[in-house]
């Protein structure tokens, strides 16, 4: 069961890689008729389902240390903040209007993923060296 509970933080990331490149994609999906969970749902709740998706990775971390079932190591992925403020921001933009902001919100998306993996790797390594 742990290793199914380790790879959620990093799951819910991979998916909001991808589900970010189907939201910057919502206009011309729906345009052409591909039935994508964006262009089904709209630019409402696909922003929603982003900022959830990202925001339960950082709170799972935190409910896995408070239930003691992660090391507190692990806490070194809120090094990662910066990558996460960044695409926040980026969504927030997107969903006000600025189309621009989303361009590139699944790159964001990768790099918030990549920095949060290692460090979460580094907790893990580190929880179980202590």
């Amino acid at each position: 069961m742990l290793p199914v509970i380790v790879s959620i933080p990093l799951g819910l990331l991979v998916v909001a890689i991808g589900h970010g490149n189907e939201w910057r994609d919502i206009a011309d999906d729906a345009r052409y008729g591909f039935g994508t969970y964006s262009a089904l749902v709209g630019r409402k709740w696909a922003h929603l389902t982003y900022i959830g998706l990202v925001t339960t990775a950082y709170l799972f971390i935190a409910m896995a240390v408070l239930f003691k079932v992660l090391p507190p190591a692990i806490l070194l992925t809120l090094l990662s903040l910066p990558f996460f403020v960044r695409s926040i921001r980026s969504a927030e933009m997107g969903i006000s209007g600025v189309q621009r902001a989303i361009a590139k919100i699944d790159l964001e998306t990768a790099q918030l993923h990549a920095a949060f993996g290692i460090l979460y790797v580094f907790g893990i390594l580190l929880g179980h060296a202590l």
